[in-house]
C-alpha cells in the first residue's frame, strides 16, 4: 500500500531523483505463492549488485538470488524517469516472455501507486509483451531480436538458451548487443550455468570476467563499453542459514573442508546445515546433481555440467571414475577403423583400435556443411597430418542406404567414397527401433577407453546427447533430440552395433595387430 506518511513524502521530494533510492522504496512485486503485491526491498545480493553495476554487466547466478527481479525493477524505473527510453527483453521461450512481462512488469507497473507512475501512465499497452508511456519510453519483451536501437538490452537465462538453443543464443548475441548502441546504454546478460562448460553464455562469462579481473587490478582501463562479471556464491547471501542442526554427511564435510581451504573462508555451522538439507533434504538437490550448478561455490561449480536426461551420464561417469578417460593415443601396432553419420546437416566420424578386450577411442571429428569429398579426404590425411597413414585403416563403417546422395556431388555416397579409395562395409543396415541402438551405446562405454584430448568434442557431444522433451507432460520422448549432439551420438551408436558383428563377419580376433606401415588384410568386401 502506498506510504502517504509525511516523513516518507519529505523523503519522497528529496532522494526521487536518486536512481537507488527509487529501487529499494517505490516498487511492489509479486510474492512467490498466492497473496497480496508486496514492497520490493532490495536483498543483499540485489543491493550489491546495484552498487557494482557498470553500463555492461554479465551475472552468473544461483536460483534465490533475485537478479532477473533485480533487473527488471531497474529497467521500469529508467522507462519511467528517462524520456524515450527504450527497453528490450530477450527470453528463452514463449512462455518465459509472457511470465516476465505478465508477473514482472506489467505487474510492477500496475501496483506502483507513486506519483512517478502517475505523470506516466502508458496510453497504450501495444501488445500482450509491451508497455509504451506518455514520455516516449518503452520496455517490451521478445523472444527473438531484430535489430533496433534500444537503452537498455536485457537478456535473461542467456545459459539456458545457450544450451537448449545454441544457433538462437548465437543469433540473440549477434543481434541483441549492437542494439544498445550508444556508450551510455546498459546491457544485462544474466543466467545460471546450465549447460556446463560451453556455448555463448559460456565464453561471455570467460570474457567478462578475464576483462572484470583486469580492470579492478588497473592493468587496462575501463571503457564505456567494458563488460563487469558478476558472481555471488551461496555462502554470501546471509539468508542461506538454518538455525537448527542438521546431519552433515562425510561427503559435505569434506567438501565444505575443501572449499574452505581454496576459498580461504570459514563457514558457520548454520550455512552448513542449511547447504546439506537443501542438497540431501526433501529438495534433493544433491540427488539430481545439481546442488553445484544451483547453488554454486565458485566460477567452475557453476558449470558444472549435469545433464539428467543425456543417456550416457552415468556410463560416462563410471569411465571417468575408472580411469578410462585419459591419455589413450594412436599405437602403430593396431589398425583404425572409422564409425560415420552421414548428415545433411553435419557429419561424425569416430575413430578407434581394437587393444587387448578393450576399445580405445582415439579420435573425433565433426563439421557441418562439407560434402562427402571433404570427410574423405581429411581421414587419408588431406586435411591434417593425421598420426597414422591411410594404409592403417581396417573398417570404415557408416549405416548403408543405397539411395543416399552426397549433396556435394549429387551421387550415391558409396560410389563417390570407393572412387576416392575409400570402401564402406556393406550391408551395415539401420535397425528398426532407436532405442535398441542407444540401448547399446550406453551399455558399450565400459568396453571404451577414450582419449580426453583427441576425442574431447565427441566427449562432449556423448555428454549432451538427451531425449527430446515434453515440455506438457514434463518427461521424455522416445526418441533423441536432433541438435549438434545427435550426430556423434548416431555414430557411436553404429560403433557399439557393428563392432563385435564386423569382427565375427570377417573373423577377427578381438585383438588384432599388424606390422607399422603393412596394410591390413584385404577383407572380403
Amino acid at each position: 500500500m502506498v506510504n502517504t506518511t509525511p516523513e516518507f513524502i519529505a523523503e519522497y521530494k528529496c532522494h526521487v531523483l536518486d536512481p537507488r533510492w527509487r529501487v529499494a522504496h517505490l516498487y511492489r512485486i509479486k510474492p512467490h505463492g498466492a497473496g497480496s503485491p508486496i514492497d520490493y526491498v532490495p536483498n543483499p545480493l540485489q543491493a550489491r549488485l546495484y552498487r557494482d553495476l557498470w553500463n555492461r554487466n554479465v551475472i552468473l547466478k544461483g536460483r534465490g538470488m533475485g537478479s532477473t527481479t533485480g533487473v527488471l525493477v531497474e529497467a521500469l524505473d529508467s522507462c519511467y524517469r528517462t524520456d524515450n527510453f527504450s527497453c528490450a527483453i530477450v527470453a528463452h521461450t514463449q512462455d518465459k516472455a509472457t511470465e516476465i512481462f505478465q508477473d514482472h512488469i506489467r505487474f510492477m507497473h500496475d501496483n506502483c501507486e507513486y506519483p512517478i507512475k502517475r505523470e506516466l501512465a502508458p496510453d497504450t499497452y501495444g501488445s500482450k509483451s509491451e508497455l509504451r508511456f506518455v514520455n516516449g519510453s518503452r520496455i517490451a519483451v521478445y523472444v527473438t531480436m531484430a535489430g533496433g536501437s534500444h537503452q537498455s538490452f536485457i537478456w535473461t537465462e542467456a545459459g539456458v538458451q545457450s544450451d537448449l538453443d545454441p544457433e538462437g543464443a548465437k543469433i540473440v548475441k549477434m543481434q541483441g548487443l549492437p542494439t544498445a548502441r550508444d556508450d551510455l546504454s546498459k546491457v544485462f546478460i544474466e543466467s545460471t550455468g546450465q549447460g556446463g562448460p560451453r556455448g555463448v553464455f559460456y565464453e561471455t562469462c570467460l570474457a567478462a570476467r578475464e576483462e572484470t579481473a583486469m580492470i579492478l587490478a588497473g592493468k587496462i582501463k575501463r571503457g564505456p563499453k567494458s563488460f563487469r562479471f558478476h558472481f555471488f556464491p551461496w555462502f554470501e547471501d546471509p539468508r542461506k542459514v538454518r538455525s537448527d542442526e542438521y546431519p552433515i554427511t562425510k561427503e559435505d564435510a569434506e567438501y565444505f573442508k575443501k572449499i574452505e581451504h581454496t576459498l580461504k573462508i570459514t563457514l558457520a555451522n548454520e550455512q552448513k546445515w542449511w547447504y546439506c538439507e537443501t542438497a540431501n533434504g526433501t529438495e534433493g538437490l544433491a540427488k539430481i546433481g545439481e546442488m553445484h550448478s544451483q547453488y554454486p561455490s565458485t566460477f567452475d561449480e557453476a558449470f558444472e555440467s549435469f545433464v539428467q536426461d543425456a543417456y550416457l551420464t552415468d556410463a560416462l561417469a563410471r569411465a571417468a571414475d575408472e580411469g578410462r578417460i585419459g591419455t589413450f593415443k594412436y599405437d602403430p601396432m593396431y589398425p583404425v577403423d572409422t564409425w560415420w553419420d552421414i548428415g545433411f546437416d553435419g557429419t561424425a566420424i569416430w575413430f578407434t583400435q581394437d587393444i587387448g578386450n578393450m576399445i580405445h577411442v582415439i579420435w573425433f571429428y565433426e563439421n557441418v556443411g562439407p560434402g562427402l569429398p571433404f570427410y574423405l579426404d581429411y581421414i587419408q590425411g588431406g586435411m591434417v597430418k593425421l598420426p597414422w597413414n591411410k594404409a592403417r585403416y581396417r573398417f570404415h563403417v557408416a549405416p548403408h542406404d543405397q539411395t543416399r546422395r552426397d549433396f556435394a556431388t549429387m551421387q550415391n555416397v558409396w560410389k563417390v567414397a570407393k572412387a576416392r579409395g575409400v570402401e564402406f562395409e556393406k550391408e551395415i543396415e539401420r535397425p528398426a527401433r532407436k532405442q535398441d541402438t542407444i540401448q547399446a551405446a550406453m551399455m558399450f562405454v565400459h568396453r571404451c577407453r577414450f582419449d580426453k584430448e583427441n576425442a574431447a568434442n565427441g566427449l562432449m557431444r556423448l555428454e549432451n546427447y538427451r531425449p527430446q522433451w515434453d515440455t506438457k507432460l514434463d518427461m521424455a520422448k522416445p526418441l533423441p533430440k536432433h541438435d549438434k549432439n545427435s550426430h556423434a551420438g548416431d555414430a557411436y551408436q553404429v560403433l557399439a552395433m557393428w563392432h563385435d558383428r564386423l569382427l565375427a563377419r570377417h573373423g577377427e580376433q578381438r585383438e588384432t595387430r599388424t606390422t607399422p606401415g603393412a596394410m591390413p588384410m584385404d577383407y572380403p568386401r
